[in-house]
């Protein structure tokens, strides 16, 4: 069963987890020299080092990276709790993930650079706004907050160390079948968020499609379009469960809006009109297959139904297996690529 689960899940994708550090400028204030008539004993005061757009263009960018890889938001991996920070990635997207992810670096790179270049100036600012409340000694050399800031990523599978069997079979095949439950859940998790993600994008649109009591049609946004048309695109390969029934009802409304801009349809309401029973059609299948969480009905995938239950593994469980079974892996810290997207436009633009 542990090597069933394994295959089934990485075999087509693998774990990536992603570090982004960065210099804080939050600090505990001196309450001694605050004023207020509460018990300080009760209250607590803040303070910000630094008032930096450049700091805060860093942050923005870091929000971007996150949202990448979200399952949800940059749909290039999949819905399986770990926890914050690690991505479940089919491999079929790995190398276009990989490429986009030094694209970042090299973007963030430049923007620590151009923090660094103000760090000094913006310190001596910093003395005159925070008057009693600046020290010295809460501002590191400007070597040391260099080094503050880095973005490294790893990619791995679960799995259990062999020496361990040498030690305890038994500590070997509890192991085995802690693994086994998460792929368990993993397969279930993912079947069925996909299901109710596509069932969001597709009713959303018809939405939009479909006009209103007086006959105009609600605003159709550039963002909610391109959402609907990228997980259309993706969902090929982020489909490890083969889940047949849904891939035919994409597949139906990724036809349907195949070659079509959002610009065609804001003008056209003959063109509105045949996309939204497309899209019908397409939801339509949904009425025959489960959408929420009990999924031992699937048809469609019957290795999923297969699967028996486990007890349950807590996150703790869950988070000591990922550490257990890191591998040295490649860990890219700087590289030069080519890239033509203008530094600050990005900024402006998020």
């Amino acid at each position: 069963m542990y090597s069933e689960m394994k295959t089934l899940v990485f075999d087509k994708c693998v774990l990536l987890s992603i570090n982004l550090q960065k210099f804080s400028v939050q600090r505990k204030a001196d309450k001694s020299k605050m004023e207020t008539l509460a018990d300080k004993n009760m209250v607590t005061f803040g303070k910000k080092l630094l008032d930096s757009p450049e700091l805060k263009a860093i942050e923005v960018l870091d929000r971007k990276i996150y949202s990448y890889l979200q399952w949800d938001k940059g749909m290039k991996s999949l819905p399986f709790t770990f926890k914050d920070g690690i991505y479940l990635i089919p491999l079929s997207l790995l190398m276009e993930v990989e490429h986009q992810l030094l694209v970042f670096l090299e973007m963030r790179n430049n923007l620590v650079t151009a923090f660094l270049k103000v760090y000094k100036n913006q310190i001596e600012e910093a003395k005159t706004r925070l008057a009693d409340q600046f020290r010295n000694k809460d501002y590191p050399s400007f070597n040391e907050v260099a080094s503050r800031f880095g973005m490294y990523w790893e990619k791995f599978i679960l799995s259990i160390p062999e020496n361990i069997k040498a030690v305890s079979p038994l500590l070997y095949e509890e192991e085995k079948q802690r693994i086994a439950n998460q792929m368990q859940e993993a397969l279930k998790e993912i079947l069925v968020l996909m299901r109710q993600e596509a069932a969001t994008y597709m009713k959303r649109l018809i939405r939009k499609l479909t006009p209103k009591k007086d006959g105009s049609y609600p605003s159709l946004e550039q963002d909610s379009f391109e959402k609907i048309k990228s997980f259309l695109e993706s969902f090929q390969a982020r489909n490890i469960c083969n889940d047949k029934e849904l891939g035919v009802a994409v597949e139906m409304a990724k036809q349907a809006l195949k070659g079509v801009k959002i610009s065609d349809l804001q003008s056209n309401d003959l063109l509105k009109a045949e996309i939204c029973a497309e899209f019908q059609k397409a939801s339509s299948i949904f009425d025959s297959i489960s959408i929420g969480t009990n999924t031992s009905t699937n048809t469609a995938n019957p290795t999923i139904n297969q699967i028996p239950d486990f007890p349950f593994v807590s996150e703790i469980d869950i988070a000591k297996q990922i550490e257990d079974a890191i591998d040295v892996s490649e860990q890219v810290a700087t590289q030069n690529i080519d890239w033509a997207e203008d530094l600050f436009s990005f900024c402006d633009a998020a």
